[in-house]
């Protein structure tokens, strides 16, 4: 198992870039610019989580060439001295001009997203490779925490909209459950009704035939249905979570093909939306962010 492979010193470098804290917990917002120190661990732990979902990504290291474009919520365990788990975040607002899918994955697998939004006056926050570090996979803690902060930062800095892909490992179940469950998907409650400028993916997953959807109105009716033809089914733990948490439905669907071939699912959540589930009492906020104002003033 991956254990801090370069030994970073996290709150000793990041101190000034510390998001909020929960218990022993301590999320950390840093800039791109601030990627290159912990990339080895980051790209170690998130290979090693992305393997238990897929044996098609990267086996050692994962990183893509682009993390040094992104922002990076990562969490720290104090009590252990380990990185429990990350995301990688874009806010349109800071983007530069000319972005690509050199820059951003959601970007390569939607082409013309960014210009498609921009030119709506629409912001988003992309939120992408959310992953739990194996030392942490029973820690129930950790993808709340990260889901909760992009919702938090989205609203803090004008993003109207957050985006995702979430990964779906479609391979263990049988074609039937896959074409059920991606085809509900499509379809209320779960499908995000409201008109974006989402283009078509680089990737597209065919439209199900009429009448294999399934007729559940939540994702836990849907998970029982399902496993009424395969027992081993399971709603993706992300696509749950993020849909209760943040209120986020689909989008899309598209296929992995250059990442790990498994479906992604690409969900949309409104920051303008309630969404109690982004305030809990046991946060500890900082009262000053100095990370933030250099970015606000871009």
């Amino acid at each position: 198992m991956a254990r801090n492979p370069d030994h970073v010193d996290l709150p000793g470098l990041f101190a000034s870039s510390l998001f909020f804290e929960q218990d022993v917990l301590a999320i950390y917002l840093l800039a791109p610019a601030q990627f290159e120190a912990v990339a080895p661990l980051v790209g170690a732990l998130r290979a090693e989580a992305f393997r238990e979902v897929s044996a098609h990504g990267p086996q050692d290291c994962d990183l893509d060439g682009r993390d040094g474009h992104y922002w990076h919520l990562l969490i720290w365990d104090k009590a252990s001295d380990r990185l429990a788990g990350a995301q990688r975040l874009s806010f349109s607002r800071w983007q530069p001009a000319g972005w690509s899918g050199g820059q951003s994955y959601l970007e390569h697998c939607y082409p013309g997203l960014a210009a498609a939004f921009a030119a709506r006056q629409l912001t988003y926050l992309e939120v992408g490779r959310v992953f739990v570090a194996q030392s942490h996979r029973d820690d129930l803690r950790i993808l709340p925490n990260l889901l909760r902060a992009a919702g938090m930062l989205a609203q803090q800095t004008d993003h109207r909209y957050t985006l995702g892909l979430m990964s779906y490992g479609h391979h263990p179940h049988s074609p039937e459950v896959v074409e059920r469950f991606l085809a509900s998907l499509r379809r209320s409650p779960f499908r995000f009704e409201a008109c974006l400028p989402i283009p078509r993916p680089r990737h597209p997953i065919p439209t199900a035939a009429a009448g294999v959807t399934a007729a559940s109105g939540s994702y836990r009716q849907l998970e029982r249905e399902l496993q009424q033809f395969d027992a081993g089914f399971r709603v993706p733990g992300l696509v749950r979570l993020n849909a209760s948490l943040c209120h986020a439905q689909v989008a899309d669907l598209s296929f992995a093909h250059d990442f790990n071939r498994i479906v992604e699912i690409l969900m949309v959540a409104d920051t303008e939306a309630a969404a109690p589930g982004l305030s809990h009492p046991g946060l500890r906020l900082p009262h000053r962010r100095p990370w933030l104002q250099p970015a606000l003033a871009r």
